[in-house]
């Protein structure tokens, strides 16, 4: 009896070693498996913090508003210089020496804000918009200097260059104001910005 006994109890020990092996691998298997749900959880909420999926995602508070006042003062101020150098381009020209070079101005801004624009509009949204609005304005800035201290025909065309590039990226706050509002207040974005070109257009020629 003791010996057909033997072979019994071997079996039962071999079956629960198996069964807590088993036990343990499925469990290494699971703890395998979490680190890659929850990075994909961490995926899934760092790309809803920055694209919102619904109006409700959207966090609008006054210091929203005054962005985007100011994104679309830059996106007005941009187109400044167009109606202004078309109405009196030729007078400024002839006090700087030569009236052909006027013909330079607005096709100068032209062709760098097509430069600004294809340089740093896709690479704006790669790396974001902020530095380049921001540099886009100060080149605006140092361009309006430079054009009112203009000595010649050169630094005047030189001036409308700089203007230009700057306007390039100047001109992106129109993609990034409806970025910061919700579809039911978008259009507010962009009436303000659109408002204030024309604004631009209406003040000189009405001087």
């Amino acid at each position: 009896m003791a010996d057909t006994e033997k072979p019994t109890v071997a079996t039962g020990e071999e079956t629960a070693a198996r069964s807590s092996a088993s036990d343990q691998q499925s469990q290494v298997e699971k703890e395998h498996e979490k680190p890659a749900t929850t990075s994909d959880a961490e995926k899934t909420a760092q790309k809803g913090t920055y694209l919102p999926q619904s109006d409700d995602d959207y966090v609008v508070t006054w210091k929203t508003w005054v962005v985007v006042w100011i994104l679309a003062w830059s996106y007005g101020i941009s187109f400044w210089i167009v109606p202004s150098a078309s109405a009196c381009g030729a007078i400024i020209a002839t006090d700087l020496g030569d009236v052909t070079r006027s013909a330079w101005y607005i096709s100068t801004y032209t062709m760098t804000v097509a430069i600004g624009f294809m340089i740093c509009g896709a690479n704006s949204d790669l790396f974001g918009r902020r530095w380049f609005l921001v540099g886009g304005n100060v080149l605006l800035f140092i361009g309006f200097i430079l054009g009112g201290a203009a000595k010649n025909n050169s630094m005047m065309i030189a001036s409308f260059a700089l203007i230009g590039f700057g306007a390039g990226n100047a001109q992106l706050a129109a993609f990034a104001l409806p970025e910061l509002l919700p579809n039911k207040w978008r259009h507010i974005a962009i009436v303000i910005a659109v408002n204030r070109g024309m604004h631009s257009a209406h003040f000189h020629r009405m001087y």
